[in-house]
């Protein structure tokens, strides 16, 4: 009979990270080194998602972006819409990248300030999170890309 070793090392924060996506059934693919690329959806789109881990300290970073870009001529009120929304986040916040009109949602975990290490359960509601903001948001970035109406209208049109 063989007997297996049990390992008493601490799992580093990438195998948690994969753990959780696991655990999630989360499908994903080697972006590079620390880095991994997620395709998910919530109830108003579907976004390409990147995670990221470092070790020491323990962080965690997720970012979901939206498939859509801005149009030049609206990036001003794109810049708009997302300062509004970003003063109703917590942990998440909304960027885009001026040059590009391309908008991503961000969230960063660094476990050091908690005390506590990168767990399964950390990780799984720290992506929920972000999926939950973007969710949020999602019909108010595509309402002002591919329509007329003004931030201070699309934000308070949302639920």
């Amino acid at each position: 009979m063989d007997l297996q070793v049990l390992s008493t090392r601490e799992p580093t924060a990438y195998e948690q990270m994969l753990a959780a996506f696991e655990s999630e059934d989360w499908a994903w693919k080697d972006e590079r080194a620390g880095c991994v690329q997620l395709d998910l959806s919530g109830q108003t789109g579907s976004w390409r998602c990147l995670a990221s881990v470092r070790e020491d300290p323990a962080q965690f970073c997720f970012t979901s972006h939206v498939p859509s870009r801005v149009p030049v001529e609206k990036r001003p009120l794109a810049a708009e819409l997302l300062v509004r929304a970003n003063h109703q986040l917590g942990m998440a916040y909304l960027s885009m990248d001026f040059a590009t009109g391309a908008v991503s949602c961000r969230t960063l975990l660094e476990v050091e300030h908690v005390r506590t290490q990168l767990t399964v359960e950390i990780i799984v509601r720290h992506v929920r999170y972000n999926l939950e903001a973007m969710d949020y948001y999602y019909a108010g970035i595509m309402a002002l890309i591919h329509g007329d109406k003004q931030p201070a209208e699309i934000m308070a049109g949302l639920p």
